[in-house]
């Protein structure tokens, strides 16, 4: 009876042992169940975030004739809250949200939804540029930012500059070689603001601001540290930095409205430049301006008639070349006489006056260029976006000419009808035309490199994928420039201030 009894209690023993294992497996098998939903769901909200900017690259590829052509059934809020996969299950519904950077200068901390134009930021390479033409022009620049000091500065423009030749107050090599550990400036300009750090009294609170997690607005912790800057027991600095105020990728394209290059007036087919612009413009704009380019600007008399295009001569080469389309404005030419034809006069399309000039100007910067249609301007600032400390860094741009142009934007400049080309300030008599022409080189209304806080997301319960991208739309197709990745940050915002259906919505 007691071997009986001990076969019975080893074949529970043996029982329970397996019963064990079993549940062991079955948890284990739960927990693997769990990760590779919660896998599953990371990625989606990746790929949610990765739609975003397929999205906005698509509407940055949107011509002005597609936006005016678009039926008006787009959402409220196009950016804010975007289907990409529909589920009964709020937990499996992706959408994302794509969120504009803070506006240099603006401490309000309100979310905003789109797209951040690059061209209302200061260019560190053109500044390299300014500083070429006009000694000392960088420094007085990147002293117009908050809590800048003229040993930062110049320590700045050393790091981008191409020589080893110390400014008054900066650092080169021998500065940095004596470092532990020891490095080199860069002596280029950087590929993003983050190369900037190494500079000598570079901080990151000062280049990123207090926004730890880069949300674009300040929580409890994040608003201790910046009222202790304020009381000045920490150093100065923004809640956002001088990332806000500087860029190293502003540009912009050589697209005509409806997405194609426009027309390089300097081009030397003179028949081929003149079928293009009476294809795109006036028959006697495109008649002037081929005349213009054979024999120049003629100061003599007033104009003594009038020439079509059939007296122009296409083998006659071109001469003169067309450094800014405001050249044309307010001058003459005179076509040569030839055999029994009188020398002509031809009177010119483009009068200096505010009635003519709202008309022309526009389309004159629409579909002509003086350069390549390939080449990109990089720099300009934007006059309808940037902050009074951007303006004020311009060169050419007098402090009483920031404040005419603070006072007459409104909030939705850049968006005006009237305010779309830079010849605003212009026909609005903020300048005259040869303060204009030596004004043009450094500010635009325009600027096609867009930064943006992509955001992945489920409607309930879900992980939260984000991360900055700039994009290129010089050219087309539009570029990525650059992916930074986000998520390790945190989640940074509520699902449902993003979009996300709230639960118990009845859906």
């Amino acid at each position: 009876m007691t071997r009986r009894a001990m076969v019975l209690v080893l074949v529970l023993i043996v029982v329970a042992m397996i019963s064990l294992g079993a549940y062991s497996f079955s948890e284990l098998m739960f927990a693997e169940y769990r990760g590779a939903r919660l896998h599953e769901r990371r990625l989606q909200a990746r790929l949610a975030a990765e739609s975003a900017v397929e999205y906005a690259a698509a509407r940055l590829a949107r011509t002005l004739e597609d936006e005016r052509q678009a039926t008006p059934t787009a959402p409220l809020d196009p950016w804010r809250g975007v289907l990409v996969y529909e589920s009964d299950d709020p937990a499996a519904r992706a959408r994302f949200a794509v969120v504009a950077p803070p506006v240099a200068g603006d401490e309000t901390f309100k979310l905003r939804f789109g797209l951040g134009n690059e061209s209302a930021k200061l260019n560190l390479r053109t500044l390299l540029d300014w500083d070429r033409q006009q000694p000392g022009a960088a420094q007085a620049a990147l002293m117009r930012l908050p809590g800048m000091r003229e040993e930062l500065a110049d320590a700045l423009l050393d790091w981008i500059d191409e020589d080893n030749v110390p400014r008054p107050q900066g650092a080169e090599a021998e500065h940095y070689q004596s470092l532990e550990p020891a490095y080199l400036p860069a002596n280029r300009p950087p590929a993003s603001l983050a190369e900037l750090l190494p500079v000598r009294g570079m901080t990151r609170a000062l280049l990123f601001g207090d926004d730890a997690n880069r949300n674009g607005y300040l929580e409890t912790v994040e608003l201790d540290t910046a009222r202790r800057r304020s009381e000045g027991t920490i150093e100065e600095s923004t809640p956002f930095g001088w990332a806000t105020y500087l860029t190293v990728s502003s540009a912009e394209g050589n697209l005509a409205p409806n997405g194609r290059p426009r027309i390089d007036v300097n081009r030397p087919e003179l028949q081929l430049l003149f079928d293009d612009l009476v294809a795109t413009c006036d028959e006697s704009w495109a008649t002037f301006i081929v005349a213009y380019r054979q024999f120049g600007p003629y100061l003599g008399p007033a104009a003594s008639g009038a020439l079509q295009s059939a007296g122009l001569d296409f083998t006659t080469p071109a001469k003169f070349r067309i450094a800014s389309l405001l050249d044309l404005i307010a001058v003459r030419v005179q076509i040569p006489s030839a055999g029994s034809r009188a020398a002509v006069v031809l009177a010119c399309p483009f009068e200096n006056n505010r009635d003519m000039t709202r008309q022309y100007l526009p389309k004159l910067f629409d579909w002509l260029t003086t350069t390549p249609p390939t080449a990109r301007t990089v720099g300009r600032v934007n006059v309808n976006l940037a902050c009074r400390e951007v303006l004020s860094a311009v060169p050419k741009l007098d402090p009483v000419l920031v404040e005419e142009i603070l006072s007459k934007r409104g909030a939705e400049a850049a968006l005006s009808p009237d305010r779309r080309h830079i010849s605003w300030l212009l026909v609005e008599g903020l300048v005259e035309l040869e303060p204009f022409k030596a004004l043009l080189p450094y500010v635009t209304t325009g600027g096609d490199v867009h930064a943006a806080q992509v955001v992945g997301f489920l409607d309930q319960r879900g992980p939260l994928a984000r991360a900055e991208v700039l994009l290129d739309a010089t050219r087309r197709p539009v570029r990525l420039l650059s992916w930074t990745d986000l998520t390790p940050l945190g989640r940074g915002f509520d699902a449902e201030l993003l979009g996300a259906e709230p639960a118990g919505s009845g859906r």
